[in-house]
């Protein structure tokens, strides 16, 4: 379909007119905040935290939400409920601290590209072999988890088995075209690395476990720099902001876009050939379908443009970068990747003591058996 063909078929169905109308208030009202500030900022150059500071407080500030009462339950920003813990982590500055760093890997944009490493060619995970492969081989690896567990009469070799140890790395970010757009005098774009982050189980005289960073190597070659905590405050913020770069690359790339949109459009689109509006399974997937293919449609060209598109414009790696990424995971995708619980075991997450803080896991496999429940009923009724 055509853009205004589409708009047209959502106008005749009330589920997907209302959501449209929503979408597209949304997108108009960004469009406006950002152009705004644009305008009274233009030629200015952020030096200093405060100018993101500056910066998010005006976004939060200009989102007024134009809607009724009733429709207020489900649209809300976590910045607007005061129970919310991150509500001022901007005026705090906890976004350095090694806790929020990791926590974001657990329940923050992208909790699905940590996983454990482990010894053995067919556990969870990814493999200490594997992973050396990529490893700066003058780093003390080994010594330095061993040292952070607290338990140097263990083995390397048990470290791995008692799941002690995690990554953090994306393998279809390797190798990527940095993007050259043109910059002004004096600026130059850092070259796109992709990172690999270790992660160690810390145990404590009291409470649970708790993950910590140890280590980040910049780059996926094994003659890549090693950063750690030890080091100057500076070089280990860098370290972990060349993470942060990497991972919201790749995770708006991979696991929303291509593993969510682009995945359920195929899906979408058989549900409305092939079901009845009154089959009953359409009448409950039409929910999951909701706005899917006006999202795909009318945010696709904007997203998706090589030359001045959103992703060559906040990608290290651009476009083209992004189309690589995109590209490379494709080969990947099954259908067992959409198993909640097997993702989870997959990776080597599951175990609780060694990683009591997950909650992508752990709200996760509430929602599931709603879900899991209530799917079984219907289609048993």
């Amino acid at each position: 379909m055509t853009a205004n063909a589409l708009s047209s078929h959502y106008q005749s169905d009330p589920l997907n007119a209302y959501w449209m109308g929503l979408y597209k208030g949304t997108i108009r009202r960004n469009i406006a905040i950002g152009g705004s500030f644009l305008a009274k900022h233009a030629g200015q150059e952020f030096k200093v935290v405060d100018n993101y500071t500056d910066l998010f407080e005006i976004f939060v500030k200009s989102q007024k939400w134009n809607m009724a009462m009733e429709d207020r339950r489900y649209f809300k920003f976590p910045f607007q409920d005061p129970q919310v813990p991150f509500q001022k982590i901007i005026d705090i500055c906890k976004w350095r601290e090694d806790q929020y760093f990791t926590e974001q890997r657990l329940a923050g944009v992208n909790p699905m590209s940590i996983q454990r490493v482990s010894y053995y060619k067919n556990d969870p995970g990814v493999t200490w072999s594997q992973l050396q492969q990529k490893l700066n081989t003058t780093f003390p690896w080994t010594s330095t988890i061993r040292k952070t567990t607290g338990k140097t009469y263990l083995s390397f070799y048990e470290t791995l088995q008692y799941n002690y140890v995690y990554v953090l790395h994306y393998p279809e970010y390797d190798s990527l075209e940095t993007l050259t757009e043109h910059m002004p005098p004096g600026r130059t774009i850092k070259k796109a690395v992709s990172p690999i982050a270790i992660f160690v189980s810390k145990p404590r005289n009291y409470g649970p476990n708790k993950l910590v960073p140890i280590a980040i190597q910049m780059g996926h070659t094994q003659d890549s720099p090693v950063y750690t905590p030890d080091d100057s405050p500076d070089e280990w913020l860098l370290a972990k902001q060349t993470v942060q770069v990497a991972d919201f690359a790749y995770g708006q790339t991979i696991e929303h876009l291509l593993k969510t949109h682009l995945f359920m459009e195929p899906i979408c689109a058989s549900v409305l050939r092939y079901l009845d509006i009154l089959h009953p399974l359409h009448q409950i997937l039409k929910y999951h379908c909701r706005g899917i293919f006006g999202t795909n449609k009318f945010g696709g060209p904007y997203l998706l443009n090589p030359y001045n598109g959103t992703m060559e414009k906040l990608f290290a790696v651009g476009f083209k970068g992004a189309k690589t990424m995109m590209s490379k995971a494709f080969g990947k995708i099954n259908w067992d990747m959409t198993d909640f619980q097997k993702n989870i075991k997959d990776r080597g997450l599951d175990d609780k003591k060694k990683l009591p803080f997950y909650p992508y896991r752990d709200d996760g496999q509430v929602i599931y058996k709603i879900i899991n429940d209530l799917s079984r009923e219907y289609i048993n009724l």
